[in-house]
């Protein structure tokens, strides 16, 4: 992959404790950017499915970053991706099949019905 095709500015965000923003002090949980990444957004075919233990998830996008880009030793699936106002739920993360430290490929599905509301 050339770096050159990393077009779409993606935050990586973990969800935290953090102050409301509507100025009564009172803090609230709520996804809070850790850091941000250019990356390569793919749609896939809607029909393709992975299966993830019992569970099956949609496939919907592959989103490629650079290993470098990225914290050492983290654990995707504690995060979520924002892009351009969409929303981006990480099912895996896969290393490239060269040396594993070149490019990340993220399997995500995205839609309102990936992010169901917790508490």
């Amino acid at each position: 992959m050339q770096t050159g095709s990393l077009t779409d500015y993606v935050e990586v965000q973990k969800r935290g404790v953090v102050q409301a923003s509507d100025g009564s002090g009172d803090r609230v949980t709520d996804y809070v950017t850790e850091f941000a990444v250019w990356a390569d957004i793919q749609g896939v075919n809607v029909s393709g499915f992975i299966a993830a233990r019992a569970n099956q998830f949609k496939l919907s996008h592959r989103i490629v970053v650079r290993f470098n880009d990225v914290p050492h030793g983290i654990q995707w699936k504690d995060y979520r991706l924002l892009c351009e106002g969409e929303i981006y739920k990480i099912l895996g993360a896969l290393p490239d099949n060269r040396s594993g430290k070149e490019w990340i490929t993220l399997t995500c599905e995205s839609g309102s019905a990936v992010w169901p509301e917790q508490p």
